[in-house]
């Protein structure tokens, strides 16, 4: 039984596929540590790999990705362009922060086509780092 006002019979269902494939690996392998258990069925890891994971997309092959971006804030800048955690970034705010850091990495002497770590948890700033 489950509260139908706070779930959908689908979800329901998902989770309990969830739950037997779990358990069937656990019936199968006693001493399967919990990390190694894995939750997605076969079909919903080829969904996510196949489906989902198919981002392949034509670009202009002559501009750049950082290009591309910065004509996306020119065309619209208050448009959100990152959502993280709570934080909101518009393309404006985003290509600002990134064009700051291009500015200080810059006056440290990082000169064109030079590789720069980025040494960052997930998060707002790790996508200002990669623009």
């Amino acid at each position: 039984e489950y509260n139908a006002k706070l779930y959908d019979r689908e979800a329901v269902e998902r989770t309990q596929g969830h739950l037997i494939q779990l358990l069937e690996q656990v019936v199968a392998n006693p001493n399967i540590r919990v990390q190694e258990l894995d939750v997605l069925s076969e079909q919903e890891r080829e969904q996510i790999l196949s489906i989902w994971g198919d981002t392949a997309a034509e670009y202009p092959s002559e501009q750049t990705i950082h290009g591309l971006f910065e004509a996306q804030a020119v065309q619209t800048p208050e448009q959100p362009a990152l959502y993280f955690e709570g934080e909101r970034l518009t393309y404006r705010e985003l290509n600002e922060r990134a064009n700051r850091l291009a500015r200080t990495l810059r006056s440290q002497g990082v000169m064109k086509d030079r590789l720069v770590g980025l040494m960052t948890e997930r998060s707002v700033d790790m996508i200002v780092g990669m623009l």
